[in-house]
């Protein structure tokens, strides 16, 4: 099993991201936890404030009083005027709705956001990463500036950035080495919520990131591939069965991230297999393995009840006892098995024995 930060931890489907989650300090521009430069860049027109309808009021008042009544009523008209036009958005013109005028607005300019993400401004930076999140894949070009902002040392521009990675999608795969040492790399609070980030992204990348988080398995990185993997499912355990046949260093790592795969691994049950008929894998792992895969594994290991090697066939019937229940359909095949004398009987009695008590 797993040590360290992410053993045994299960990550919700929920995204852990800027603006949520228990690190959520951004909620929207100008909101709590909003620390973007004193200003801001809303460029939205204010309309009527308490301070505006205060001075109207006192301009309106002191006219009264030293005014003629006719002259009075043109500044109660003015204020009215002056209200209304306060009222509306100077930007939009008539007719057309706030939702297209925010269409209307011209896209960021990429290279400038490039440019920004290496300022000495904290400020500069957390917004030029923000902005280049908000593009999705159109942030490709930045894809290199991003990776390297995933080494700044302020917690929402690397956070930042690893969404505008991900948004970028499957074409961000370049990306996911240094994903993976920012996740090594990266301690503490900073540490845990850029980790966190990561591992609720990654699967807007999607199974492109499945190659190099498996090549990444026999590296200082491989327990934080492992955790991203999981993730993934089904396209990661194709890749993991491959690495299986392979053989060599990564062979154990693969074993272990198909366990914590579980069911989702079932398709790989015959790559575990050939796996521990070659002792290229412990027995006890293979055995934890399938018993987390459960009744997906079934039909895969009562084939194999009729493999050539003994040990297969015996390694088979153990693992179908240590499903449990959910395996009931591998019964009759495993009474026929130790009948014909094809399984060891003691084990096949143990195995159905388990299969029927209740876990």
């Amino acid at each position: 099993m797993l040590t360290g930060r992410y053993a045994g931890s299960s990550v919700p489907s929920a995204r852990v991201g800027p603006s949520e989650g228990r690190w959520g300090r951004r909620a929207v521009d100008g909101g709590p936890g909003d620390r973007r430069a004193p200003g801001g860049r809303t460029g939205q027109n204010r309309g009527v404030t308490v301070v505006d309808l205060k001075i109207v009021a006192r301009i309106a008042v002191v006219g009264v009083r030293h005014a003629a009544p006719c002259t009075a009523t043109a500044i109660f008209v003015a204020v009215i005027c002056f209200g209304c036009g306060r009222s509306q958005p100077a930007t939009q013109p008539p007719g057309q709705s706030s939702a297209s005028a925010q269409a209307a607005q011209p896209a960021p300019d990429t290279a400038r956001l490039i440019r920004e993400l290496t300022s000495p401004d904290v400020y500069t930076r957390r917004n030029a990463a923000q902005d280049l999140a908000s593009l999705g894949p159109a942030a490709e070009t930045a894809s290199p500036a991003l990776i390297n902002a995933l080494s700044d040392k302020d917690d929402e521009v690397c956070v930042w950035a690893l969404r505008a990675l991900s948004g970028i999608g499957p074409a961000s795969a370049s990306a996911v080495p240094a994903i993976l040492g920012m996740m090594t790399a990266r301690g503490g609070y900073i540490g845990e919520r850029c980790a966190l980030t990561a591992i609720g992204d990654i699967e807007k990348i999607g199974p492109t990131a499945v190659a190099p988080l498996v090549a990444a398995l026999a590296t200082p990185d491989g327990e934080e591939a492992t955790v991203l993997l999981e993730r993934l499912g089904e396209p990661a355990a194709a890749a993991l069965a491959r690495t299986l046949a392979e053989g060599g260093a990564r062979t154990e790592a693969a074993a272990i991230a198909l366990e914590r795969l579980g069911p989702r691994a079932a398709p790989a049950v015959p790559a575990l297999l050939d796996a521990w008929r070659a002792r290229k894998i412990d027995p006890q792992l293979f055995l934890n393995i399938v018993r987390r895969i459960g009744e997906p594994a079934t039909m895969a290991l009562v084939a194999a009840l009729d493999d050539q090697d003994l040990g297969v066939r015996n390694a088979a019937v153990e693992a179908l006892g240590r499903i449990g229940p959910s395996a009931s359909a591998a019964v009759v095949a495993i009474t026929r098995a130790r009948d014909r004398g094809a399984v060891d009987r003691a084990l096949a009695n143990d195995a159905i024995k388990g299969i029927a008590v209740e876990k």
